[in-house]
């Protein structure tokens, strides 16, 4: 039993966990993977989250393959398994058969991770699969007896095979009496137009009732109107006697047979269970990975310690919620640096803070079970061990308890509850009561929260509140933005400073009376409106200015990219410059060498001369020339390869240009003469002296998703299947599994299209004349003829 997390069946409501309970069983395939979907509950150890995690995020990934394990449709035979020790015990035939199915399954998962490639890139769930041993052996001893749909195989023994045969034969020799004995009572006009039927598991004649003493024979049965007789004539009588006793021969021998295979099974009962357990918790593992596919899920980072820090996080239910309506949801990010824990989330109703304050809660949930969440892969899930929530109205009739008192009573459970661990969300804290007396409970309470550094969300519209959270350490004020001019939530987070409540602009955006407007204004109070004021001129003039920053952001973004684009080009000219010195100096030191060459010719022509020494000075010359000319090359061969004209070393995170293929990427490590170097998705072990280092390229910030991609060289695979997809969608799935194709160095692809109108197959055709293959057909019919288009790279 894994440590699970503090947290009541009616927190887990009010956050609307339930509800992705029942979303995730509608993926399982089986009964027992559904019972632990609508059983799930958030652990407390951070090793186990990231062994789910991990699992889920890998299984995810395996269903984009398309020869990955699939698991179909099941049954649990728990109860007959635990009876299999019992000693004479029979399974039932279909107990038995379901069994076969599921190490059927279970065998085609090891076949899947016998592969090295497979078990390289997925270990955590390979690891997992090894817990159940290989089924081969037990599927062998019961398709002996059973076949694939769970019927007993006629030659399952010699025995079995002698009853069967003579069962057929008796069962021949009955159809071909009955066709003569039809065919000469029809004559006779004895028989109704049915003629025959089956009655106690014997075939019978249908009489005419005024006929039935004409055949002799057994009257079975007659019919309700007493018009028909079903007789059994005399002369096949003996015969269907025959075919029964075959059939109670065929039932004890099966009996036998599977008595003695349970026999055999009954050793193996943990091997068993294994293989069940396996199938079980594959479901689990595949409804999560499904679950958060359909959201774009991620795989978040993981540490020990509580925090809050989602990035680019979306409520799950309302992103699918929406996604069916075709809307957006806003994402928000609520990332609370050290030492602050406490968000004080103000802003006017309707404005999404109860919405956020329930992502928040739901996300850490969902992380604590291990699943994917809608969020930035940046985003950090600290683990927890206790959840607090109090959200709604919880006044209770039976109780004898108020709206206000309930609330006591909650945050009485809860200060009992609160430390370091503890996640607190609480909405429309203090209210309820008196606003004043009700403020300042609420402030004492938040004060303890502070003290025992518990996490948590909490909002209020109570001015004491945010005022509090603005003076103490450890608690921040955060707002949800509002368009004044519109009157309209934002649904924007915006952590620093509190929010206003917006509530005059929206009471006269309901069309409540000038004159109530302007008496709620003078009984507020001058204090209260300039405060008001006050925030929403603070609202217009962050806005201002956080545009104003991102403009400012935008344009240094560009100038880092031209001055890096600058001294890329410098480096470049600096290299062709050198190349071109050395290529004069190469000339210069041919020349020298034709030249040394003539003057050994004329020394040797001197020395028959007896004028030597003049001659050796003039060769030495040369030869010194040539030495000095091949040392200067070899300087800047050596200068350029080593990559001295430009002042930076090659370091881990920086970025390098390959001189082969002036690619970009990114250096992972350094190991002496060589580097490890990110390309795009390829990784690449290269020579430091092929390395130019270089300042980041423009940077194009992609989000990860678990949606099918095709950029993963290392694991490519030659088969695209684009049936179904509009033709948009089609052409950017095509033009990145062709790029990867070549990146993956294949020599051959198929892409499935299907034939339909031949609008797909006219845009592979399209998009395949962009790119150099050595050769574009369609296969054979058998293989899908013109619905696939074949490619040789």
């Amino acid at each position: 039993m894994l440590p699970q997390v503090e947290i009541s069946s009616a927190a887990e409501e009010q956050i609307e966990f339930h509800k992705v309970r029942e979303l995730l069983s509608g993926y399982a395939r089986g009964p027992a993977g559904k019972e632990m979907c609508l059983a799930l509950h958030p652990i407390a150890s951070l090793e186990d989250i990231q062994e789910r995690m991990d699992q889920v995020f890998e299984y995810a990934d395996i269903s984009s393959l398309t020869n990955r394990p699939s698991l179909t449709e099941y049954e649990s035979f728990n109860e007959s398994l635990e009876h299999l020790l019992v000693d004479g015990y029979v399974m039932p035939q279909e107990d038995l058969h379901e069994m076969a199915r599921q190490m059927e399954q279970v065998e085609e998962i090891h076949l899947f991770f016998s592969k090295p490639d497979h078990r390289r890139t997925y270990p955590v769930v390979a690891r997992w699969t090894e817990r159940a041993a290989d089924p081969s052996a037990l599927i062998k001893a019961i398709r002996a007896i059973l076949d694939v749909n769970g019927d007993v195989r006629p030659d399952a023994s010699p025995e079995l095979l002698a009853i069967s045969r003579a069962k057929e034969a008796e069962e021949a020799r009955l159809n071909r009496e009955f066709v003569r004995l039809i065919s000469n009572y029809k004559s006779e006009g004895y028989l109704t137009d049915t003629v025959e039927s089956i009655r106690s598991g014997r075939r019978v004649l249908c009489v005419h009732a005024e006929f039935k003493r004409k055949i002799k024979g057994i009257i079975h049965d007659e019919s309700t109107t007493g018009r028909t007789a079903f007789i059994e004539p005399e002369r096949i009588v003996e015969i269907n006697n025959n075919i029964i006793e075959f059939e109670a021969d065929f039932k004890k021998e099966v009996y036998r047979l599977l008595k003695a295979l349970c026999a055999f099974l009954k050793p193996h009962k943990d091997q068993i269970d294994d293989v069940h357990q396996l199938i079980h918790h594959w479901d689990l593992i595949q409804s999560l990975a499904m679950l958060g596919v359909s959201y774009r899920g991620t795989r978040p980072k993981l540490q020990e310690n509580a925090i809050l820090h989602l990035v680019h996080a979306r409520h799950p239910l309302l992103y699918l919620k929406n996604k069916e309506r075709k809307k957006s949801v806003v994402p928000f990010d609520l990332v609370l640096h050290p030492p602050n824990r406490l968000l004080v989330l103000s802003g006017p109703n309707a404005g999404g803070k109860s919405i956020l304050m329930k992502a928040t809660g739901l996300l850490q949930v969902m992380a604590q079970c291990g699943m994917l969440l809608p969020v930035d892969e940046s985003t950090v899930i600290g683990v927890v061990r206790k959840i607090c929530v109090d959200i709604g109205d919880q006044q209770s009739i039976e109780e004898d308890l108020s709206t206000y008192s309930s609330r006591l009573m909650n945050m009485k459970d809860t200060l009992k509850a609160a430390d370091e661990s503890t996640l607190i969300l609480v909405d429309e804290f203090g209210s309820g009561t008196d606003p004043k007396i009700g403020g300042s409970i609420a402030e004492g309470i938040l004060d303890v929260f502070v003290k025992r550094k518990s996490f948590g969300v909490i909002t209020t519209h109570y001015p004491n509140i945010k005022m509090y959270a603005h003076h103490t350490k450890g608690v921040v004020n955060g707002a949800m933005l509002f368009d004044k001019e519109k009157i309209l939530p934002t649904y924007t987070l915006k952590i620093g400073k509190p929010g206003s409540s917006f509530a005059f602009e929206i009471a006269e955006r309901t069309g409540l009376p000038a004159e109530v407007i302007t008496y709620a204004r003078k009984k507020a109070g001058s204090q209260t409106v300039e405060m008001e004021d006050l925030i929403h001129d603070l609202d217009d003039k962050t806005l201002k200015l956080s545009t104003e920053i991102s403009k400012l952001q935008q344009k240094q973004k560009e100038l880092d990219a031209l001055i890096g684009n600058y001294d890329q080009l410098r480096l470049d000219l600096e290299i062709k410059r050198k190349k071109f010195k050395i290529d004069q100096k190469k000339a210069a030191l041919n020349e020298i060498s034709q030249y040394s060459r003539d003057m050994n010719k004329l020394l040797k022509e001197l020395k028959k001369e007896k004028d030597t020494e003049k001659a050796k000075a003039q060769v030495q010359q040369l030869k010194k020339q040539h030495t000095e000319v091949r040392e200067e090359i070899e300087e800047m061969v050596d200068e350029i390869s080593s990559g001295d004209v430009v002042e930076e070393a090659i370091t881990e995170g920086g970025h390098v240009k390959l001189k082969s293929t002036q690619q970009y990427g990114i250096v992972e490590r350094v190991n002496k003469k060589h580097a490890v170097v990110l390309v795009g998705e390829l990784q690449m072990t290269m020579p430091l002296s092929e390395l130019i280092p270089t300042a980041a390229p423009v940077k194009v910030t992609t989000r990860k998703s678990l949606t099918k991609d095709v950029s993963d060289y290392s694991k490519f695979e030659n088969e695209l299947d684009i049936r179904g997809m509009v033709p948009e969608e089609a052409s950017q799935f095509v033009d990145r599994f062709i790029d990867a194709a070549f990146m993956s160095s294949q020599t051959m692809i198929r892409i499935i299209h299907g034939k339909g109108t031949g609008a797909l197959r006219q845009l592979v055709a399209r998009r395949m004349k962009n790119y150099p293959f050595q050769e574009v057909s369609h296969p054979d019919r058998k293989e899908g003829g013109d619905g696939v288009t074949i490619g040789i790279l």
